[in-house]
C-alpha cells in the first residue's frame, strides 16, 4: 500500500506495460492536481496487449485524464477501486480487449477538476471489446456519460458479450447508460439489476 503525489507536469503515463504477463497493481492512492491537463495526455494507469493483470484497490483523486485504461488486453480483473475527479473517463476497455471482469468499483465527479469542467468526463467506458463482465459499480456525476458502450463506423473490432449487473447510475450531465452502435458491430449485452437515480442535477436518461 501506499500513496503518489502526481505533478501536473507529467504528460504521459505514470504506471505503464505493453506486452506484459501476470501483472498485479494493488493498494495504491494516486493524487494529481486540480489544473489545466497538459495536452490531455496524463493517465495515471494504461496498458496495452498484456495478459493476466490484476488491478485492485487503486484510490485516484484528480487524475488529469485517465485512471485506467486497458487496450487490447485479456484475462483482466478490475476491482475494489475509487476514481474521483479526473478529466476524462475512469475506466476505459478498448481496442479487443476479452475477458475482462470489472467489480466493486465507483466512480464519481468525472470531467471536474477543482474548478475546471470539462464536457466529456465519462465513468465506465467499453469499445470494441469482448466478454466483458461489470458488477457492483457505481458511476455518479460524470459531466457526459456515466457508463458507455459503443462502436464507431470505422471499427474493425467487435463489441460484443458485455455482461452488465447491479450498476448504480446517478446524474449524468448527458446520459447516464448510453449505449451506441454506429458501426453495426454490438451485440450480446445483457443488463440486469440497473438503479439509476436522479437528484435533479443530471438529465438521467437511458
Amino acid at each position: 500500500a501506499g500513496s503518489i503525489n502526481i505533478s501536473s507536469a507529467l504528460s504521459g503515463i505514470a504506471f505503464y506495460g505493453a506486452n506484459s504477463n501476470n501483472i498485479a497493481i494493488r493498494d495504491l492512492t494516486l493524487n494529481g492536481e486540480a489544473v489545466q491537463p497538459v495536452g490531455g495526455l496524463q493517465r495515471n494507469i494504461q496498458l496495452e496487449n498484456c495478459r493476466r493483470v490484476s488491478i485492485s484497490g487503486i484510490s485516484s483523486f484528480q487524475c488529469q485524464n485517465q485512471p485506467i485504461t486497458l487496450d487490447s488486453c485479456q484475462y483482466v480483473s478490475v476491482y475494489d477501486c475509487n476514481l474521483r475527479n479526473y478529466w476524462g473517463a475512469g475506466i476505459t476497455v478498448r481496442n479487443g480487449c476479452s475477458q475482462v471482469n470489472i467489480s466493486n468499483c465507483t466512480t464519481r465527479e468525472a470531467g471536474i477538476l477543482g474548478d475546471l469542467v470539462s464536457t466529456v468526463g465519462r465513468g465506465i467506458l467499453i469499445w470494441g471489446s469482448s466478454k466483458v463482465n461489470v458488477v457492483n459499480c457505481s458511476c455518479w456525476s460524470s459531466t457526459e456519460y456515466n457508463f458507455r458502450v459503443y462502436s464507431q463506423s470505422d471499427d474493425t473490432k467487435d463489441c460484443k458479450q458485455i455482461t452488465i449487473s447491479n450498476l448504480n447510475l446517478s446524474d449524468a450531465g448527458s446520459i447516464d447508460l448510453f449505449i451506441y452502435n454506429e458501426s453495426g458491430r454490438i451485440s450480446d449485452i445483457s443488463i440486469s439489476n440497473l438503479f439509476i437515480e436522479t437528484t435533479g442535477t443530471g438529465k438521467s436518461a437511458v
